[in-house]
């Protein structure tokens, strides 16, 4: 009898945190709609990463790196700031190998990559604010570049994507 009491006291409470759940986004749409308040704003909203390579390198300090880089190209109406790149990398089975977050605007050239220390390369890629600024402001129908490096991958690469995971809209 007390299992069956238990039983339904969670049903009933998963239930509850499910409706609660489905009501406040509701709530929130309606808000949005009735413009009552500001939407939340869109992480990556329109924008797309473009002219993917990924490749080794043999770095003379840190061995062999894989190195993907590219574009984000804003195909949005609105610039964008502060924009993050997250680079994934899989085996032939499709399973994730490595994962790795970048800030975009922040090229490095091959030779850069051959020579620098690991630890050089990842404050680079983390520079919020780009080489000369350029992640402060990426006006629509613009690119900005960013290079992804991995070390020490556990696997052999068969693929590798890469999504734009945050981006910041432009203060005026």
């Amino acid at each position: 009898m007390w299992l069956l009491l238990l039983v339904a006291l969670m049903a009933g409470g998963g239930y509850f945190y499910y409706a609660r759940q489905q009501l406040t986004s509701y709530w929130q749409e309606l808000l949005v709609e009735w413009q009552l308040i500001p939407e939340p704003p869109a992480e990556g909203k329109g924008l797309k990463p473009v002219e993917l390579t990924g490749y080794f390198i043999n770095s003379q300090r840190e061995g062999q790196l894989f190195v993907i880089q590219g574009q984000v190209l804003n195909e949005g109406i609105e610039p964008r700031a502060a924009i993050v790149v997250k680079g994934s990398i899989y085996d032939a089975a499709g399973a994730r190998l490595a994962q790795q977050s970048a800030f975009c605007g922040n090229p490095m050239g091959k030779e850069q990559l051959r020579v620098w220390p690991i630890m050089r390369i990842s404050e680079r890629m983390q520079n919020q604010f780009g080489e000369m600024l350029t992640n402060l402001n990426l006006e629509p129908q613009r690119a900005i570049p960013f290079t992804l490096v991995f070390k020490n991958l556990p696997g052999e690469v068969a693929e590798f994507e890469v999504i734009v995971e945050t981006s910041e809209p432009v203060i005026k």
